[in-house]
């Protein structure tokens, strides 16, 4: 059966030991939580590394707004499909950069950036980043749908840590090794 937002959401609440949903809108406190919590808990997740499933590259387009100060030649407008969750860097270039208020500040008259863009297709999803997100949204919806101060989400979120490690080292792993030291500067 292939990924879906519901199947991930029911690996995290197996997580935590509650019955599943059918749906974000089944009226159930497990599918209010899910669905008041998932989005989030994916963009969240999908911001803490270079994901290489979430990679995107774009050409920006010149926001309309002069710049203020005496720093930068131009505005760029932040792609928004996929939606920009953040930029890595810019493409051919060395020019120095900035993001503010979903604006990226730079120099130059044409920039291309890579950036971490917003999967909305959960099928794109390696397996190991599926567990990754579940253990995540297990820790944000704890205290909502399980008895509060079990030490449960301090269990999810130790779950989510241990998840997290492997997944980026996995993640890491599909990169060419252009340095010895590659996959433990990734987690610095």
């Amino acid at each position: 059966m292939a990924m879906s937002w519901i199947k991930l959401a029911n690996f995290a609440l197996a997580k935590l030991g509650v019955a599943n949903i059918t749906s974000f809108g089944d009226g159930t406190k497990n599918s209010n939580a899910a669905n008041l919590l998932y989005e989030q808990s994916v963009d969240e997740v999908l911001s803490v590394h270079d994901w290489n499933c979430a990679m995107t590259r774009a050409e920006l387009d010149q926001d309309a707004d002069t710049p203020i100060g005496d720093d930068w030649d131009y505005y760029w407008n932040l792609p928004i499909d996929p939606y920009c969750l953040r930029v890595i860097g810019l493409i051919d270039s060395d020019s120095p950069w900035l993001v503010e208020s979903r604006n990226l500040l730079c120099n130059d008259e044409e920039v291309y950036i890579k950036y971490i863009g917003r999967i909305t297709n959960p099928t794109r999803l390696p397996p190991i980043l599926v567990d990754t997100l579940a253990c995540h949204l297990a820790y944000k919806m704890a205290n909502r749908i399980t008895e509060a101060g079990s030490g449960l989400e301090v269990r999810m979120y130790s779950e989510y840590e241990a998840a997290l490690l492997k997944a980026r080292w996995q993640d890491a792993m599909e990169q060419p090794d252009n340095d010895e030291d590659t996959l433990w500067t990734i987690r610095s």
